[in-house]
């Protein structure tokens, strides 16, 4: 039997969780398509109060059943404590994918991927760090790892967009994203977003909890 749209599933059929995802995940591609946009022109953000923590698990939980998770130990800290940032929710998710699925790419499947957030010792960033025990990244390549178009990884297994355009999404929240160490034992990517001050805090409440 055929479904024209989710609500004509019943929410106590099992394959409805299964087409929740279809969806997420065509929204999610629709997102990528508008940042690849970005490099022609400017598009505008819809910039609110957010909780990192809460888009993290909500990307975990996606890339989870991907092929690519199945041997992988994902361990994740998340500090429960975290104050909100402000930003684009599915900017900020196109981030993070792209991060965790390059760890997992790096690992080639196999490995450990430690996910933390925290707040930095200075207490006016939210820090997010992805570690993995892949082979790391050859220190002839570290200076392009931002560049459009660059990639270390094979002839039809990348474009070289992901991190260029995670790059620019992340300065666009006045944030920074930058390659914290590399080596044999593993790479570890950390972004970090500003703590949301008073001002910004009271003009986007609303808007948050109506996500």
């Amino acid at each position: 039997m055929l479904f024209r749209s989710l609500e004509d599933l019943d929410p106590g059929r099992p394959e409805r969780a299964q087409v929740e995802k279809i969806v997420r995940e065509a929204t999610r591609c629709k997102e990528i398509v508008q940042g690849l946009l970005e490099f022609s022109r400017d598009m505008p953000s819809r910039m609110v109060p957010v909780q990192v923590n809460r888009i993290l698990e909500e990307v975990l939980s996606l890339v989870a059943d991907h092929l690519l998770f199945q041997h992988i130990d994902l361990e994740v800290h998340l500090d429960p404590h975290l104050p909100r940032v402000l930003g684009d929710k599915n900017r900020l998710e196109q981030v993070f994918v792209n991060l965790l699925m390059n760890s997992a790419e790096a690992m080639e499947g196999m490995g450990r991927l430690t996910v933390t957030t925290s707040l930095a010792p200075e207490g006016d960033r939210v820090r997010l760090a992805f570690s993995d025990t892949g082979p790391g990244i050859p220190e002839n390549l570290l200076g392009r790892l931002f560049d459009p178009f660059f990639t270390t990884k094979g002839v039809g297994k990348g474009v070289g967009l992901g991190l260029a355009i995670s790059y620019g999404i992340i300065q666009k929240h006045l944030g920074r994203i930058f390659l914290e160490q590399t080596g044999p034992h593993g790479s570890t990517f950390v972004v970090e977003l500003p703590v949301l001050t008073g001002a910004e805090e009271s003009g986007g409440r609303e808007e948050e909890e109506g996500e």
